[in-house]
């Protein structure tokens, strides 16, 4: 299985960054996910 996260950028540094996730978040939306699961990150609709 694969998961793809589509990731869009909202800054260039982190004071840019208006709103992020917790740990506590991302473990939590990652609980449905079998710990082998591939994790990509798409940036630029999917180009990059």
């Amino acid at each position: 299985m694969k998961l793809f996260i589509n990731a869009q950028r909202t800054g260039y540094s982190p004071v840019q960054i208006q709103h992020t996730m917790t740990v506590g978040e991302l473990i939590a939306a990652l609980e449905e996910f079998d710990e082998d699961t591939l994790v990509f990150l798409k940036h630029d609709g999917g180009y990059t």
